[in-house]
């Protein structure tokens, strides 16, 4: 689900353009990657405002033998209007088990926010 903010600059009645790129790579215990996109404004009413909006979603995480899982990640957004960046960091600990046979995951996580910048 996107961010409020987010939300607020995809519904300004703009027209947008929207080019997302997404790369992984795992290497034995380690996956790692990056999700990326910009969107910008180019047509639609004067009045509203114009977007220029980066994301950058840097992943790395690490799974050990048992299948518990560590992972860090950062939602980063930078507005070229208003030149600020929001960037939270995300850290979270998996464990995949079973359950009569099923396979479940459990996991927790928390968040920080450093912006705007």
């Amino acid at each position: 689900m996107p961010s409020r903010r987010r939300r607020r600059l995809l519904r300004n009645r703009r027209r947008k353009r929207l080019h997302p790129v997404a790369v992984a790579r795992r290497a034995r215990n380690w996956t790692y990657g990056l999700l990326a996109n910009h969107i910008w404004s180019f047509a639609g009413r004067d009045s509203r405002a114009d977007v220029s909006t980066t994301f950058l979603q840097p992943f790395v995480s690490f799974t050990t033998k048992t299948y518990t899982t560590f992972a860090l990640n950062t939602e980063s957004t930078y507005d070229w209007e208003n030149k600020r960046w929001m960037v939270p960091l995300n850290a979270t600990v998996a464990q995949m088990l079973k359950i009569g046979g099923q396979p479940i995951q459990l996991q927790l996580g928390g968040a920080g926010l450093r912006g705007p910048a």
